[in-house]
């Protein structure tokens, strides 16, 4: 006898009780702390049962975590953006709230920027996330871009404030920031030096 059909709705909400599990124990231990027996414990099923959510295994569980986060991120950042505040302002905004993520998040962080599987052409998913991430600062940054006649390439301009932001998180995360350097603080700075310097035309 076959097994029996479940609705759509039941099988998301298994999908994400796995998913859930995976993110709990990467929390717990790393990468290396989410395998299918460990997460089949921790819903009590069989170890075989992620396999009926996820064909792919702890690979697509992980892919599909880490494009979660990305869109808890994504949404976090947005909040930036505001007519009630001016270019520079938002992106001062967006600064902060990229490590408000970091400092409130640390785990999701970390899952979203650990390392990569084959996810480009087996998880387009993941990547369409991860793009939905940048999108926010990419679109600050062409709006400044033009407001201000800046001649230089928006894209261009976007990755290394996206660069700047994300290596100060990422060396606060790995306990590589000097002590007496706070990451608030130096985002703060961070902010400043954008303010009076890149685009202050």
């Amino acid at each position: 006898m076959g097994r029996p059909a479940i609705s759509e709705a039941e099988f998301e909400k298994e999908q994400e009780r796995i998913r859930d599990a995976a993110q709990t124990l990467f929390e717990q231990g790393g990468r290396d702390a989410v395998t299918l027996r460990a997460i089949s414990n921790t819903i009590g099923s069989s170890a075989m049962q992620p396999y009926r959510y996820f064909p792919d295994g702890k690979e697509e569980i992980l892919a599909t975590v880490k494009a979660r986060a990305f869109d808890r991120f994504t949404l976090h950042l947005s909040n930036a953006s505001s007519r009630d505040l001016g270019d520079i302002a938002q992106l001062e905004a967006y600064c902060e709230r990229y490590v408000d993520f970091a400092l409130s998040d640390p785990s999701s962080f970390s899952l979203m920027y650990e390392q990569k599987i084959d996810e480009e052409t087996k998880y387009p998913e993941l990547i369409a996330a991860e793009t939905r991430a940048r999108k926010p600062v990419l679109d600050l940054i062409k709006q400044a871009v033009e407001t201000r006649n800046i001649e230089d390439d928006a894209e261009k301009i976007a990755q290394i404030l996206w660069a700047s932001v994300h290596g100060l998180v990422m060396l606060h995360l790995s306990g590589q920031l000097k002590p007496g350097n706070s990451l608030k603080d130096l985002g703060e700075v961070l902010a400043k030096t954008l303010k009076s310097g890149l685009l202050s035309n």
